[in-house]
């Protein structure tokens, strides 16, 4: 479950968005966690954190990889919003005449965002996820001794019901 939740929760850092799921899943089943804390994980990215992730991401994989230029917040959105929009015009072009694909705006989404953000969602996301999974552990070890105690004590009132039953039917 920890190994889960850490995959998730790492795949969250990642500009894949869309595919969180579906790298949650694959990422959990190749490190043999459990899938479904991976697909919970994935929510630590949602609408509140997001922006802050892509910020922080975003900002250190560009000076990691030396990227000049400006840099602001509506840069991200408005770089994904023009790369989805050609994305999305050069997969029906050709099934239109009127269409012409082109990809200068994908090349430019590519070296200006989407690179650095993964560079720096892994860099921000490692560390992360390994803490995560550090800390997880032991509340789910702890979990799994609350439940082993639980159990115990309802076989024993079992144990002890059982024993009565055939007490009382045997007349003693």
């Amino acid at each position: 479950v920890a190994r889960g939740w850490a995959a998730g929760i790492f795949i969250s850092f990642t500009p894949f968005f869309g595919f969180h799921f579906m790298g949650a899943a694959l990422l959990a089943w190749i490190i043999r966690g459990n899938v479904l804390a991976a697909l919970l994980g994935t929510f630590v990215g949602n609408p509140l954190t997001t922006p802050f992730i892509a910020l922080t991401a975003t900002g250190l994989g560009r000076w990691v990889l030396g990227v000049e230029g400006k840099f602001t917040p509506h840069l991200i959105f408005d770089e994904f919003t023009r790369a989805g929009s050609e994305l999305w015009n050069n997969l029906l072009a050709p099934l239109s005449a009127d269409r012409v694909a082109h990809w200068d705006q994908l090349a430019q989404f590519n070296q200006q965002i989407f690179t650095p953000y993964l560079v720096g969602g892994i860099i921000e996301g490692l560390p992360i996820c390994i803490a995560i999974h550090y800390l997880t552990v032991p509340v789910i070890k702890a979990y799994h001794r609350h439940r082993e105690k639980q159990m115990a004590e309802r076989i024993a009132r079992a144990k002890a019901r059982r024993a009565r039953e055939i007490a009382e039917s045997t007349g003693r």
